[in-house]
């Protein structure tokens, strides 16, 4: 993965377990539309982690966080 500044990484939940984690947003994005029509809205969810220029995991701005 190359990190810039901007970079985030996804984690996906199954009733509060991980389920997906460390995902780019590409491959979030084809995991999730595949999935999220599978299991009831209350048992999956997703966290939005940013990502520093050292890949270390931040809080992202407000606005872009679980679903």
């Amino acid at each position: 993965m190359t990190i810039t500044k901007e970079a985030a990484i996804y984690h996906i939940y199954l009733r509060g377990d991980v389920l997906f984690k460390c995902l780019e947003e590409e491959d979030f994005n084809i995991i999730w539309d595949k999935i999220h029509h599978e299991f009831f809205q209350d048992e999956l969810s997703y966290e939005k982690v940013c990502l520093d220029e050292y890949g270390k995991e931040i809080p992202c701005l407000i606005g872009e966080n679980s679903f």
